[in-house]
């Protein structure tokens, strides 16, 4: 953490922990595909208006760099999407608490400052990296994934130090008037965030009475 940006505290993956105890299936895991899918697609456009609106401040390469590693997250993702047919009924649409984690990150995109998303990001990179690692290892023990199709979980299951310790210089920098409403939003995003693997817990669950 820096001092002015705390590390976030999110429960240990709950989707992870019901595919480890065998409760959920890989069978079961096409709500997670389809709604993943749309999670990094609505990314990688709200980083290219990032990019867009903040292209002449301090933050700018930031802003390019996370653009592309959503941009490669979502064609790392493709292998497991493809593993899941998403079903044709009415019944699979998104489900829109789920989909208010992109949905606060789109907001950020409309109208955040500059510094509002590198602080979202300083704010969730360990806790969010820490659920992914745990799913990453929770499909892999399964033993029915690829490496390919576990390729996309791996990526965001990774920490980059060096990332990090330029995002914390730059944050350095930021004015301090900036910070307290750009943390703000940072806590609402973590509750997003642990929200979205509550509801794939949910949403990925079998049917009781099938």
């Amino acid at each position: 953490m820096t001092a002015a940006i705390p590390d976030a505290v999110l429960a240990e993956n709950p989707l992870a922990r019901a595919i480890s105890s065998g409760s959920i299936t890989p069978g079961d895991l096409g709500p997670l595909a389809a709604h993943l899918d749309a999670l990094v697609a609505s990314n990688v456009a709200s980083t290219q208006l990032m990019t867009d609106r903040h292209h002449n401040t301090a933050v700018a390469e930031l802003y390019t760099l996370s653009h592309q590693s959503e941009q490669e997250a979502h064609r790392l993702l493709q292998p497991f999407v493809s593993a899941h047919p998403r079903p044709s009924e009415p019944a699979s649409g998104l489900d829109v608490y789920a989909m208010a984690y992109p949905a606060h990150i789109a907001r950020i995109a409309v109208i955040g400052s500059p510094w509002d998303y590198p602080v979202c990001f300083r704010h969730l990179v360990h806790a969010s990296t820490r659920c992914y690692r745990q799913l990453r290892e929770a499909l892999a023990l399964t033993g029915v994934f690829t490496d390919e199709q576990l390729e996309h979980f791996a990526y965001f299951g990774h920490v980059d130090d060096a990332e990090i310790l330029t995002i914390d210089a730059l944050l350095a920098t930021a004015p301090p008037a900036a910070l307290t409403p750009a943390l703000e939003l940072a806590r609402h995003l973590a509750v997003f965030e642990g929200l979205f693997w509550q509801r794939m817990l949910a949403l990925c669950a079998p049917d009781p009475t099938d």
